[in-house]
């Protein structure tokens, strides 16, 4: 028996070219076999079927919650329904599922092998996947979201039970110990790991593989829009993932070699990378020429008059922690604000309809049953020397307020390259206050650019 088994789990997505570097770079590198996991959907001929050892087929479900509603009777609805607007509600619900499946029907088999891959069709490996680890579990850096990289892992067959069994993690009553205000597949990843004492195993590796598909291939969740150019019909979801495998393999070997090995996709490297940089030269010299106060004018006037730009002198503003000072303002539609949200990794910009404010508030206007929960855990976390309960009554009063008067509230907002460029507001003050006007159906709000903060 082999060291290795490799599963490969979901739709078979990437084509060929991605298949042949799985070929050459895991499988033939580490001298493994393959399994397959996918619905009867896809039962096509292609070089995956020929190759595979295990074919885990079942039927396909017209909607994948019928799995969940033959298997769990808990938490799991509910828990799905709070990343709707993330990936969890219409990607992670379908392959959480295969990881279910597997665990329910194939555990055997994993247990025949000492080390297994988990991983998805799409993934490109350009460079040779590394060998196990004993208790460790290998996840290739980045793409982490806030969580952890569930795209791909390799463990050792004794833990499979623990790794796999993140539907039960879902229907369980253990999700409530974690106090997340953004839930996604990465995120909960990361809680099962923490859940199943697994996370001190984690190991990150340098990444060498990248999501792929083919054009006009079908997906649950992001679509793929850069194109990788003479290498017919192959897309990439994520350049990051690119870049990033790229400059790894040029790293380890050179970029002569990685011309003469991988003459395309270095050459699709160096533009992307180009491109890139370009980008971060662009924004920051155009928030340079904002600087200048003349060159701000014409360039507001140019191009956010489509927002009802106008200019005055200059008003100030108390915000409670400082004086805010502006003299322009434009009316926005109301979709086109984000909110500026603490994280563990800094500020997070996030649509209005995503933040905890404004899915309490909502709930909260719209006779639902007001679930406090994500808004508390929010102000616990990152204002945790404040009276929460007080914090509420004030958003709940100021929703009266508002209620009464809609017009006369507005926002602050972030002068900077998006929001000339795409039209992306970003609030500096004044979320609370977006979050009721949209909550209450307003559609735009007046929005003060912010010119100068005085801390007090």
């Amino acid at each position: 028996m082999k060291d290795y088994l490799v599963v490969l789990a979901g739709s078979p997505r990437g084509g060929e070219v991605t298949w042949n570097y799985l070929y050459k770079n895991v499988l033939n590198v580490l001298d493994a076999d393959l399994a397959i996991c996918t619905t009867d959907k896809f039962l096509e001929n292609n070089s995956l079927f020929q190759k595979a050892k295990f074919k885990w087929i079942f039927e396909e479900y017209d909607d994948f919650f019928d799995y969940y509603r033959e298997h769990f009777d808990k938490n799991w609805e509910n828990y799905f329904k709070k990343g709707l607007d993330t990936g969890l509600y219409t990607s992670g619900s379908i392959h959480f599922v295969f990881k279910d499946y597997i665990l329910k029907n194939h555990i055997q088999e994993l247990k025949n092998y000492k080390y297994i891959i988990y991983s998805r069709f799409d993934q490109l490996h350009i460079s040779p996947h590394p060998v196990g680890v004993e208790n460790k579990i290998l996840i290739p850096e980045g793409e982490d979201y806030f969580g952890v990289c569930d795209r791909h892992a390799m463990f050792p067959s004794s833990m499979s039970e623990k790794y796999l069994n993140i539907c039960d993690f879902i229907d369980s009553d253990e999700t409530m110990k974690f106090e997340d205000t953004y839930l996604n597949c990465e995120v909960t990843y990361k809680n099962q790991l923490i859940n199943n004492n697994l996370i001190n195993n984690v190991s990150r590796f340098p990444r060498s593989q990248f999501t792929t598909a083919l054009k006009g291939e079908s997906t649950n969740w992001r679509v793929p829009s850069y194109k990788l150019y003479f290498i017919s019909k192959l897309m990439i979801k994520y350049p990051d993932e690119f870049i990033s495998s790229m400059k790894n393999k040029i790293s380890n070997n050179s970029v002569l070699y990685s011309l003469f090995k991988n003459f395309l996709f270095t050459l699709n490297f160096f533009y992307l990378e180009i491109r890139k940089q370009l980008g971060k030269v662009k924004r920051i010299f155009f928030n340079y020429l904002l600087s200048f106060k003349i060159l701000n004018i014409i360039f507001s006037y140019l191009i956010l008059s489509k927002y009802k730009y106008s200019s005055f002198k200059q008003k100030k503003f108390d915000a409670g922690y400082g004086e805010i000072s502006s003299s322009s303002k434009v009316v926005v539609p109301i979709d086109k604000i984000y909110g500026n949200l603490y994280s563990s990794t800094g500020y997070r910009t996030t649509p209005l309809d995503q933040t905890p404010h404004y899915k309490y508030i909502n709930s909260f206007y719209n006779s639902q049953n007001i679930n406090k929960e994500e808004y508390i855990n929010y102000l616990k976390k990152y204002f945790p020397e404040i009276n929460h309960d007080e914090k509420l009554d004030t958003f709940k009063n100021l929703k009266n307020e508002v209620e009464k008067n809609p017009n006369n509230f507005f926002i602050l907002i972030k002068r900077d390259f998006d929001l000339f460029k795409t039209g992306k507001v970003k609030i500096i003050d004044g979320l609370h206050r977006a979050a009721i006007l949209k909550s209450i159906g307003i559609t735009e709000i007046d929005c003060f650019i912010v010119d100068e903060i005085t801390y007090s």
